[in-house]
């Protein structure tokens, strides 16, 4: 039932949003759960006529732990397992996703892209959230990442709207976020 309860970041976005679609979401992953609760919630609403469009889903996982990234960019069905590196994204770091198969078949159905991130790049994001009042814990925050190196690489335009989610708190990890902040 997790991924059923997944299912409501997709309902609440969607009346948040007056119930309309985002152009784009951009999750992180380790398990991939939020891609596949996405895309089911989405094709759900696109069934019942309340969407016009499926929203392009983002995937980003940090670069020491990314196995879902690379069976995506390789157009693998399945994931290779992988031993992770230490990560501050540590939320994310599983290397060997239970649902891979299922996360890269709801990626490709909405159009997604994958994407992994440095360590410097999820710190960066981290930093730039909170200087505008975001208080994200870093494997949240990797989200940030990926959409800006995205966005730098040009394969996002930054038009239309874009959602990025941003599920866990700095307060959390707090030996982290003291980490990142240099303190």
């Amino acid at each position: 039932m997790f991924i059923q309860g997944i299912k409501t970041q997709a309902y609440e976005i969607w009346e948040d949003l007056g119930h309309t679609a985002p152009d784009t979401i951009v999750l992180v992953a380790g398990s991939g759960s939020q891609v596949i609760g996405h895309d089911l919630a989405w094709h759900e609403l696109e069934r019942a006529d309340a969407v016009d469009q499926v929203p392009r889903l983002v995937m980003v996982q940090p670069a020491s732990a990314a196995p879902l990234v690379d069976a995506f960019a390789k157009g693998a069905d399945d994931v290779e397992p992988v031993v992770p590196a230490a990560t501050m994204a540590e939320g994310t770091a599983i290397g060997n996703p239970v649902r891979g198969r299922e996360v890269l078949v709801a990626l490709r159905r909405c159009n997604g892209l994958a994407v992994a991130t440095s360590e410097d790049a999820i710190a960066a994001a981290t930093r730039t959230l909170a200087g505008r009042g975001l208080w994200a814990e870093p494997t949240s925050a990797n989200a940030y990442a990926g959409y800006r190196a995205l966005r730098d690489a040009g394969q996002l335009d930054g038009t239309g709207t874009t959602v990025l989610v941003l599920t866990g708190s700095g307060h959390k990890c707090a030996a982290r976020m003291v980490e990142v902040f240099g303190g």
